[in-house]
């Protein structure tokens, strides 16, 4: 067996039960992935926006059991029966032991895939922190089962949940399990954590050294992306209710709070200022001059930020034009998803789709930023119809399960940045990995 570079910092590693292939972003960040075949493919690795380090040259040492690779900072040791890695420090600290991976074959949403899984060893005084939010109701995740997954109203209908795959230990490293669909991790039980994910053909997953958790997140944010600094007004007091409903109820609360001398930076303008949800403007009888409006809120030092959904009723002005252009979230057979029985507030923009997400930036600018309103809260953008049992152009809702929400605050974040003056806000309602960056 032998390690064979394949681009500066990304090295091929046959295996006795597959391929592995190793890529170093740093001295201290490297991504494994593990094909159970002889024939490595392509992985999108949603959200990571980074690329193997080009100086990133690790000192390689093979024999018959195993290859090791080391830094100036840690030592990976590939097992070259399985695939299997450890990864410590370079003065013998272990901080990550693999023990196995798993593959089992399933049909999901038509397409032949595996349940992927990657099982490693876990030390009874290491504890699990992150994983995006949970209604769980614990910090340290150790002796459990997480669902790192969206859902509206989470697994038991105890609250919203948001699945992001990264965790930090105390054991000095971050982990990012790169995959979006479904993931349930079951942490430091029987000695052994499991990352299982409903979708995928690799085990795919980051490993992030660092002595503080300033290094590790540090390692975070070069893979996935820095948080642009945000205007100042978001630093401030934001005033929102559910809801304003009308231009001059919310010039009178704006009026109020400056007669009062009360500090407030920022109003909301939420939901059901529409006619019909998908309008992506306002109702003329309830808000006739919001240019007005805005500018004399403006005047009294405040900005303006307005909800805007991801849902089009079939009686809204864009429905139709984005149904023939084929720009919704679509079901098995290739029709538009225009609601379910539980919810029947329209269809679904697929923002996965470049040109939806062209589009949708497009008319927030005429029909809203033209207006004066200046950020953007992207509500219901898990999306809260639950993408599972559907289709998107980047491929099936249980495969990118829990993508969307990148993929959406993208839409807002480019659009915003590349046609209006100043700093972008975006209050999102939901996340995955590399949502700082938007």
């Amino acid at each position: 067996m032998k390690a064979y570079p394949i681009s500066p910092g990304v090295f091929s590693v046959p295996c006795a039960e597959g391929l592995l292939h190793l890529a170093f972003y740093s001295e201290r960040v490297v991504h494994c992935a593990f094909f159970p075949d002889a024939n490595a493919r392509p992985l999108p690795r949603w959200g990571i926006c980074a690329s193997p380090a080009l100086d990133a040259k690790p000192t390689i040492r093979v024999d018959e059991q195993q290859a090791v690779f080391t830094t100036s900072a840690i030592r990976l040791v590939a097992n070259l029966a399985d695939g299997t890695v450890a990864v410590g420090t370079i003065k013998g600290d272990m901080l990550l032991e693999g023990l196995g991976y798993a593959f089992e074959p399933a049909l999901i949403s038509g397409e032949n895939t595996f349940h992927v899984s990657a099982t490693f060893r876990a030390p009874a005084d290491e504890h699990y922190y992150g994983l995006g939010q949970n209604q769980l109701g614990h910090l340290d995740q150790a002796g459990r089962t997480v669902p790192v997954l969206h859902s509206y109203h989470g697994e038991k209908g105890e609250g919203e949940s948001i699945g992001v795959p990264f965790l930090v230990t105390n054991f000095r490293y971050g982990f990012i399990y790169d995959n979006p669909s479904r993931i349930h991790v079951t942490l430091g039980v029987d000695g052994r954590t499991t990352w299982r994910a409903e979708v995928g053909e690799a085990v795919s997953f980051f490993v992030i050294y660092g002595e503080t958790t300033d290094e590790i997140y540090a390692g975070y944010r070069l893979l996935t992306g820095e948080t642009p600094l945000p205007p100042k007004k978001a630093l401030g007091y934001i005033q929102c209710k559910q809801r304003y409903a009308s231009q001059d109820e919310l010039l009178e609360v704006a009026r109020g709070y400056r007669a009062r001398g009360y500090p407030c930076d920022m109003l909301i303008v939420d939901w059901f200022h529409w006619k019909s949800l998908g309008d992506l403007d306002l109702d003329r009888d309830f808000w006739p001059d919001p240019r007005a409006m805005n500018r004399e809120l403006a005047a009294l030092g405040y900005d303006v930020m307005i909800s805007v959904w991801p849902r089009f009723m079939a009686a809204s002005a864009y429905f139709h034009e984005l149904d023939r252009a084929g720009l919704f979230m679509k079901d098995a057979a290739g029709l538009t998803v225009n609601g379910i029985p539980s919810d029947q507030r329209g269809a679904v923009i697929d923002t996965t789709h470049p040109e939806a997400r062209a589009w949708y930036w497009e008319k927030i600018a005429a029909n809203y930023a033209a207006k004066g309103f200046t950020s953007w809260w992207t509500d219901e953008n898990e999306p809260d119809v639950c993408p599972h049992p559907f289709f998107f152009h980047a491929g099936t809702g249980a495969r990118l399960h829990n993508l969307y929400p990148l993929t959406h605050s993208q839409a807002v974040y480019e659009g915003h940045r590349r046609d209006l003056p100043g700093r972008c806000l975006v209050l999102s309602r939901s996340a995955y990995l590399g949502a700082q960056r938007y």
